[in-house]
């Protein structure tokens, strides 16, 4: 770990590219999938204008670095939420957040729950919504958004205590 460090600001430069690229990577490849499952083809490069395939590929790479990130976000925040203050002291374990979200780590367990179906609900919806190459119609989407939900909340309900416990250990 120290010899990490100690390279500095080129591999974390790199750190960042890689991780990038393999945003877009992720990213294009559910975009695929997702338009396969609503029949839709791709069109072609050929006819395009190299600046344009470059506008294309950048603009691509943006969208999906930004969406990745929030997600990330989102369900890192969730699993703070619901998993951290189960096992730790909650006012040792979070000092280090500012007073604002502390205050929001002190809730019911029903609160807790409400605001991870939320946040489930709006990763899932965005991830649908947002993730084909043409916008859904949103009614479409929302009865797959809250069955991707219920099951991530269902598995982090179920899983995600035991996955903190070995991480502890």
């Amino acid at each position: 770990l120290q010899k990490f460090t100690r390279q500095g600001f080129g591999a974390g430069l790199l750190g960042v590219l890689f991780l990038v690229l393999s945003a877009g990577n992720i990213y294009l490849t559910l975009q695929r999938g997702m338009d396969r499952v609503w029949g839709w083809r791709h069109a072609g490069l050929e006819g395009l204008p190299w600046d344009q395939v470059v506008r294309r590929f950048v603009a691509l790479r943006l969208k999906a670095f930004s969406l990745i990130s929030i997600l990330a976000v989102l369900l890192v925040f969730d699993q703070l939420i619901s998993n951290l203050g189960l096992f730790l002291d909650g006012d040792i374990a979070f000092a280090w957040l500012p007073p604002f979200l502390q205050s929001l780590l002190h809730v019911s367990r029903w609160a807790d729950l409400g605001a991870s179906i939320l946040i489930g609900l709006l990763c899932s919806w965005v991830g649908l919504w947002i993730l084909p190459s043409r916008l859904v119609p949103f009614g479409v989407v929302l009865p797959g958004a809250v069955l991707a939900a219920v099951v991530l909340i269902t598995m982090n309900l179920s899983i995600g205590p035991i996955l903190l416990l070995l991480g502890v250990r």
